[in-house]
């Protein structure tokens, strides 16, 4: 299991099997599993004039999905 340690501008700093690891990046996602907040969703829903599920919302995947999903409905 990795520990994530800190986060800074320049990337994550990480602990992996008792050692420390700098991972440099210019973009950070957490991903943690959360389940989707459905009440919040039927909310929301009428909101705005367009509306769009995306991601875990519509059913648990992968993040690289939900973040092409996000761009493509921007």
């Amino acid at each position: 299991m990795v520990k994530v340690l800190a986060v800074t501008p320049e990337g994550v700093q990480v602990e992996h099997d008792g050692a420390e690891e700098f991972i440099p990046a210019d973009t950070v996602f957490a991903s943690l599993g959360l389940k989707p907040r459905l009440d919040m969703r039927d909310e929301l829903r009428f909101v705005a004039p367009e509306y769009y599920e995306i991601g875990d919302c519509m059913q648990p995947g992968i993040l690289f999905n939900a973040l092409s999903q996000g761009l493509f409905v921007g």
